[in-house]
């Protein structure tokens, strides 16, 4: 293609002259070269910038023009500034609209986990350190839940770790859509998910996750597994002053004492 285009460029030019426009079909090339990877970087570069230089060439050195056809060249011109343009806007617009496809990409390998398609540890722990943040500038209350699978080893012992996957995608799945726009969800490590409860107080928001946590045995089941499946929450209201260490290592205790007290239940920090 290159090489076609350059011939025809030059050959055009030099028999019609340089107001025909038909050395603008340099561009359009040299932007091609540049956007698909067919060469390296610096082939690419160097034949782009033969095309940029015979471009330059042409304009400058090929000003005459035929008599015979001299009333066509604003016509020639315009079609070939048409033509040229054309295809060097769908490359832009395919280069723009693979990097902004790879970029979302990027940007959701790095904040999702692979998994459950929840957000991961890391994001959880950036959105809570910025509600702890909000929080010590304004009184906005809100909560949070350290959530952990109850007996998931047994799960994965006795089915296997494919098994154990389907208990974390559908538990993840059960507890995402039960929560409100606004909360975000996380996959804190292993069996166990971190939620954020943005704008609420603790009392408004137990009742609802100690509804989640009782009906969860109606939503998951798995083949071959007859027991339930069930999860434990710890659950506390961040106060004005916490740091974010001091939050989980709350929620954290509350989940401990969820457990201790017999699983599939809520235990609150008030």
């Amino acid at each position: 293609m290159s090489t076609e285009v350059l011939s025809h460029a030059m050959l055009a030019t030099s028999l019609l002259g340089a107001d025909a426009g038909f050395q603008y079909y340099l561009w359009p090339m040299a932007l091609l070269l540049m956007a698909i990877p067919c060469l390296s970087i610096a082939w690419s570069s160097f034949i782009a910038f033969v095309h940029m230089a015979a471009f330059t060439l042409l304009s400058v050195f090929f000003q005459t023009k035929l008599d015979s056809i001299i009333t066509y060249y604003p016509l020639l011109f315009v079609m070939n500034i048409i033509g040229a343009s054309l295809p060097f806007i769908a490359t832009a617009a395919i280069s723009r609209s693979m990097y902004a496809s790879q970029y979302f990409l990027l940007v959701n390998l790095a904040e999702k986990d692979e998994l459950t398609q929840l957000f991961n540890r890391r994001f959880g722990l950036d959105a809570l350190n910025y509600y702890v943040s909000r929080k010590a500038k304004n009184t906005v209350p809100f909560c949070i839940s350290l959530v952990d699978v109850d007996h998931f080893k047994r799960v994965n012992d006795q089915l296997g770790h494919h098994k154990g996957d389907e208990v974390l995608i559908k538990i993840s799945d059960y507890l995402s859509k039960s929560m409100r726009e606004t909360d975000i969800s996380s996959r804190w490590g292993g069996e166990e998910f971190l939620f954020i409860f943005p704008n609420v107080e603790l009392s408004q928001i137990q009742q609802r996750i100690e509804t989640i946590c009782a009906d969860m045995p109606k939503h998951i089941a798995i083949d071959g597994w007859d027991k339930t499946i069930t999860c434990s929450f710890g659950l506390i209201q961040v106060d004005k002053n916490e740091t974010a260490e001091s939050a989980l290592k709350r929620v954290d205790d509350s989940l401990y004492q969820a457990k201790k007290n017999g699983r599939y239940q809520v235990v609150s920090d008030h």
